[in-house]
């Protein structure tokens, strides 16, 4: 019988194992979907960039995470330690949100969100990691049920903040101040991931390696990698904005000569 409540489950053997520190990821969720769309629009509608600029932040940030997940998750074996990672996983990304919400080049949000990028790689290795070590073997399909529930619902609620805001705010507060500041407020958000990480998660009493540096990943990191550089190169080959939106009126077939 559960005498420990929503946040404690019992195995078929009576052992009982704790969830709560799966809810220590909401923070982390809810500022991550606020600002899932908000680069793009902060460096051309704030910083003045352009498509190019977008596929290169974005390529930096792929290029840090990929291989950054692998090292992260390698580490996390080899130490035989989950709580640590996780947090610099959260502490990464609330700094991330604060340093591109402050810059003022592109090249500072450049920087920012690789730096981000690979620190906060470490939380999807980890807490899997962390939900498979911490649960017993016939309740893992329900437990990774309710982690992904709880992170993707998560991820939509800050998904709708942030379109909530972005629809409101710049009416009062102009576009800049509006994003700048959502910036802000998803970082404090995901903050409070790292003190509730730090309440909630114990480590597991036994560590399992299941990270191995094999040649499927490094060639599934590679792969995205390539991709991404390809995307940047060909966005750097297209016209300008002005030249397309000149060229595009040319062709218009709804122009009246």
């Amino acid at each position: 019988m559960n005498v420990h409540g929503k946040r404690k489950k019992t195995d078929l053997r009576g052992r009982v194992f704790n969830i709560s520190w799966f809810y220590s990821i909401v923070p982390q969720k809810l500022g991550e979907g606020a600002t899932s769309t908000l680069i793009p629009l902060f460096i051309a509608q704030v910083l003045g960039g352009g498509v190019a600029d977008v596929g290169e932040v974005s390529a930096a940030a792929a290029l840090a995470a990929v291989p950054g997940s692998v090292f992260w998750g390698n580490a996390s074996d080899k130490v035989k330690r989950r709580k640590p990672f996780l947090l610099l996983g959260f502490l990464g990304f609330s700094l991330s949100l604060v340093l591109i919400g402050m810059a003022h080049s592109i090249r500072v949000v450049l920087v920012a969100g690789m730096v981000g990028s690979l620190l906060s790689s470490a939380i999807g290795p980890v807490a899997t990691a962390l939900v498979v070590d911490t649960t017993p073997g016939e309740k893992l399909p329900e437990a990774f049920g309710s982690f992904s529930r709880i992170g993707g619902w998560s991820f939509v609620g800050g998904l709708l903040v942030g379109t909530l805001w972005l629809r409101f705010f710049p009416l009062q507060w102009g576009n800049a101040a509006s994003i700048r500041s959502l910036f802000v407020l998803a970082a404090l958000v995901a903050s409070v991931s790292i003190f509730l990480a730090q309440l909630w998660t114990s480590e597991p009493i036994a560590v399992h390696d299941r990270r191995r540096l094999s040649p499927s990943r490094v060639g599934k990191a590679a792969i995205v990698v390539v991709e991404r550089a390809l995307l940047t190169l060909l966005q750097k080959g297209s016209p300008p904005r002005a030249q397309r939106t000149q060229r595009d009126n040319e062709y218009s077939p709804l122009k009246i000569n």
